[in-house]
Formats: structure tokens, sequence, C-alpha cells
């Protein structure tokens, strides 16, 4: 739907649904690439009732940051609020192995600088698929949320996974 949402501590999505793929095909090798089922990059204090039904699929990407909502929430604000959101959405890495060093999730990709994010209600029912042989520090793999920036609070409650998400070690905070 959006490939950059921008806010202030004002701003609220809602309603929003996704039913179409979301297809990234890096020209050769991409550093820093935010993909999301609704918004690639965030920066809205509160959203709800955001859904995505479509595939996400990233290929030729060094540092993807890709969830099943949104790829990368910056800090508009000093926190951001999820809730009843639904992925249905499959996420596909296509990446060669030995160069993929990113955070991928099934609602939130990753987050940094913000006091939380709270999930209140979310779904995840996306699988997240990786590279067959994807080292297992190379990836951050959550079903809800990750963020490389351990002072942030990831707060999920009465959230549900009911994807196939992949065990990877953590490298920070995670949800």
């Amino acid at each position: 739907l959006f490939g950059y949402v921008s806010g202030n501590t004002n701003t609220v999505l809602d309603s929003c649904v996704n039913y179409g793929d979301v297809i990234y095909n890096g020209v050769e090798e991409q550093q820093m690439v935010q993909v999301g089922g609704v918004a690639g990059i965030w920066e809205v204090k509160q959203a709800s009732f955001v859904e995505n039904k479509g595939k996400i699929s990233v290929e030729n990407a060094k540092a993807p940051f890709v969830g099943g909502i949104a790829g990368y929430v910056r800090p508009g604000a000093k926190s951001a609020d999820l809730f009843k959101a639904v992925n249905e959405g499959d996420i596909e890495i296509k990446t060669s192995a030995d160069s993929v060093n990113g955070w991928i999730s099934g609602l939130v990709g990753s987050t940094d600088q913000m006091e939380y994010l709270r999930l209140d209600s979310c779904i995840n029912k996306g699988n997240i698929l990786l590279p067959v042989d994807v080292e297992a520090n190379a990836l951050v793999v959550n079903p809800f949320a990750s963020t490389y920036n351990s002072d942030v609070q990831l707060l999920a409650s009465t959230s549900v996974n009911e994807g196939d998400v992949p065990s990877m070690e953590p490298r920070e905070a995670i949800v």
C-alpha cells in the first residue's frame, strides 16, 4: 500500500488492507531494503485493523528489513502501537545465503531508537521462508517483531503466531 508512511504523535492509520503481493527484486545486491505488506517504512504513532493478505518476496537484498505489516518502524514518535493487525501473507527471502544479514518478522521487521513498540491482539498467520543454507546468526527472525537496539521495549499482549517461523539465534532484543 505505502512505501513510506510519515506522521507525528497524532497520526493514526486505521482499517487498511493490502490484497496484492509485494515483490522486491533488487538489481545486483542492495543494502538496507525495507519492505512490508502495508508499508516499507513506518513512522506512525498508532495503527489499528491493518492487514496484509499478499505474499512478500524479497530478492537480492543484503540487509533486508521485512515484516508482514511494516518493514521498518522509524522513530517518528517515542513509541508505536499496533492494534488488531493481521499478516496472512508468507514472507520469502531469496538472497544468496552467504551475503544476507537482516531482520525478518511476521508483523514488524525491525525498529530502533524509540521507547517501545506495543503489539496488542495481533496475529501472524504467514510463514517465513529463508534460503536453505542461511547461517543462523545472519538473520534475526521472529513471529512478531525485532529490534537492533536493545533499549527498545517490545511488548506483545494477546498476540498469536499461527505461521511457520524458523527459529534463529537472536542478536538483540526480540519478541
